[in-house]
């Protein structure tokens, strides 16, 4: 129960005044929502504190490290024989290398896959 309270904290903290809320496109009956604090720095906004809930509003995955891209999160789905087996990506700001958050999900669950270089997302996908 003490480690559920951070989440319900973030999760409170996010549905204040100050956010931003991203849905993915649903690709069957279960949606993710991304939700996150913005960070407003003269003309940037970045996306920080997210949360990725599902349908439910229940919270699959949090990360207060790292400052996102706002209009980079997608759903990838790389074999339509297996549809619940998807990737949602996020892309990280990093003004030095383009580096993307792979989480795959099984339709219950998410795992991390790491942050890993963009251009390496087809061949981890697709093992």
């Amino acid at each position: 129960m003490r480690r559920l309270l951070p989440l319900i904290a973030l999760a409170l903290c996010v549905s204040c005044a100050h956010k931003q809320t991203h849905t993915s496109h649903p690709q069957q009956a279960l949606a993710f929502q991304l939700v996150s604090d913005t960070l407003r720095q003269g003309g940037l906004e970045l996306l920080h504190n997210i949360a990725i809930l599902n349908s439910e509003g229940t919270i699959l995955f949090t990360d207060s490290i790292e400052d996102y891209e706002p209009d980079h999160f997608s759903i990838l789905v790389p074999d339509t024989t297996t549809p619940e087996v998807r990737y949602l990506l996020l892309m990280v700001f990093d003004p030095c290398e383009e580096r993307t958050l792979v989480l795959r999900s099984d339709g219950q669950t998410l795992h991390s896959l790491g942050i890993i270089p963009t251009d390496s997302i087809q061949t981890i996908v697709h093992n």
